[in-house]
């Protein structure tokens, strides 16, 4: 089987690009990095509003997370990209 036809090395060889896109795009990569942090976040507010203890703060800043995940997802999916 051709390398290229290898569904493995295929994966291997985005994750390959991926890690070399890191290692170049330094401003890129800290404001991936800001975005990432804001999972936890996301996650903390909506243990908050299924438990019923969020707060009207708590709802604006589900609006603000919902446009940084979205954001996330555009970039992932390669609809955007995140340069200086």
């Amino acid at each position: 089987m051709a390398e290229s036809a290898n569904p493995r090395f295929k994966r291997m060889n985005r994750r390959q690009d991926a890690i070399g896109w890191f290692a170049e795009q330094t401003m890129s990569r800290t404001r991936l990095i800001t975005l990432l942090n804001t999972v936890a976040d996301i996650e903390r507010l909506i243990n908050r509003i299924a438990g019923g203890n969020a707060y009207r703060a708590n709802w604006w800043l589900c609006a603000e997370l919902w446009k940084m995940y979205l954001l996330l997802l555009r970039f992932l999916t390669g609809q955007i990209r995140l340069n200086g």
